[in-house]
């Protein structure tokens, strides 16, 4: 085969249309080869470049980040300051309030020993005490009477002033398991004004006692004379009180006098 064969079985093989494109690829790869070089400096300066870019915003997001740390510990600090801060007024509050409530409570209680100061200044209080004996009489059958002053001695009146009294003889001294009879209080009632004083009624025997028992409460030593009561009333600040009272009567030199002595017991009042 001659060359102008081969030459043109070259062109065959190729085709006319490949040809542009392969002149393009060995043009493009020819460049490339004369300017190695320069696309080398090109690439490692556009590297650089970027290198530098980089480092750069790594620098200001370190920046940033740095700044970001700094800001939260500030805020933190400032916080827990705040909340030092806080504390300290709460503390402070809660000793003021402590405080104020002791204040109050010192107000309250002062308040109470006051009212009840007053009230123990103001209120009735009622006593008993020994007004005078009537001998009973055989020949009239007027039995022994001992007649009893309810006196109020504080400073407003008694209201709904109830009274009973009795009078009985008992051993003397009295036995250790004495017992006072029961007394049922009266339903009548009346007013005792401050100062004032009033007769208790009731106060008779229930019978005449014969002549070895008189006798004997005027001059023996084994048997006495005794008047014994309750008195209840309200006072003017609507309290209910009770004034018992059990005293010995006594015949003084002549017959004609008495006294009486408060016994240990069944003597108290509210």
């Amino acid at each position: 085969m001659s060359d102008g064969d081969q030459s043109k079985s070259v062109d065959v093989e190729t085709g006319p249309a490949e040809r542009p494109l392969r002149r393009r690829i060995l043009s493009f790869a020819n460049f490339l080869g004369q300017h190695e070089r320069i696309l080398n400096v090109l690439s490692t300066t556009v590297t650089a470049i970027f290198t530098v870019v980089l480092g750069t915003s790594t620098v200001f997001l370190w920046k940033e980040t740095k700044d970001l740390r700094d800001f939260a510990q500030e805020q933190s600090a400032d916080m827990k300051a705040s909340i030092a801060e806080a504390s300290r007024a709460a503390t402070a509050m809660g000793a003021v309030a402590d405080g104020v409530a002791a204040s109050v409570k010192s107000a309250n209680d002062n308040l109470a020993v006051f009212k009840d100061a007053n009230l123990r200044q103001m209120r009735a209080y009622l006593t008993v005490g020994l007004g005078g004996v009537v001998p009973q009489d055989n020949a009239t059958g007027y039995r022994f009477e001992v007649r009893m002053i309810l006196q109020n001695t504080g400073n407003t009146p008694a209201y709904k002033v109830r009274s009973v009294t009795r009078i009985e003889i008992f051993p003397f001294p009295l036995p250790g398991d004495f017992v006072l009879p029961e007394l049922s209080l009266v339903d009548s009632s009346s007013i005792l004004g401050p100062h004032q004083t009033l007769v208790l009624t009731g106060g008779i025997a229930r019978n005449i006692y014969s002549d070895e028992d008189v006798n004997e409460i005027e001059f023996g030593i084994h048997k006495q004379l005794f008047v014994y009561g309750i008195v209840a009333y309200e006072d003017a600040f609507g309290f209910q009180r009770k004034t018992n009272f059990f005293q010995r009567v006594a015949w003084l030199k002549g017959g004609d006098k008495f006294m009486s002595f408060v016994m240990p017991d069944h003597n108290d009042a509210d």
